[in-house]
């Protein structure tokens, strides 16, 4: 695979004289997906493995970033304000943070690798790699 889970999101478009010359028509549908293909091209790009798929270093270490700060909070509205409560709720987080580092970290690695395995695999034309 080339790409790791690249959704693409296009908006419609609305047409309100439908009764127009069909080269106007295509030309405004044609412009219309180009400018969304522009929009949506950081995503494809954000996903492509063999540069270490970007989007899911950032969504997996932004996880790790986000428990961080919600944790504390969790653990305060849940059990309390005391001091306690929120060293835990810290602990929890600052844990997960670092999990979640390392996992984007070795995941990154893991496809760039994988990627130049690839590719020294192709040039050397031994069929069975």
């Amino acid at each position: 695979d080339i790409f790791d889970s690249a959704p693409l999101n296009v908006k419609a478009v609305n047409i309100k004289n439908v009764f127009e010359y069909r080269f106007k028509i295509l030309d405004r549908l044609g412009k219309h997906f180009k400018r969304q293909a522009l929009i949506e091209l950081y995503k494809i790009l954000g996903s492509l493995d063999f540069l270490g798929s970007p989007a899911s270093f950032i969504d997996t270490l932004g996880t790790g970033v986000m428990e961080l700060f919600y944790q504390p909070y969790y653990a305060i509205v849940t059990q309390g304000t005391d001091l306690k409560s929120f060293g835990k709720g810290l602990a929890k987080g600052a844990v997960s943070l670092v999990k979640h580092s390392v996992l984007a970290l070795l995941n990154t690695t893991s496809k760039i690798t994988g990627s130049i395995s690839k590719g020294l695999a192709a040039i050397s034309m031994d069929e069975k790699f």
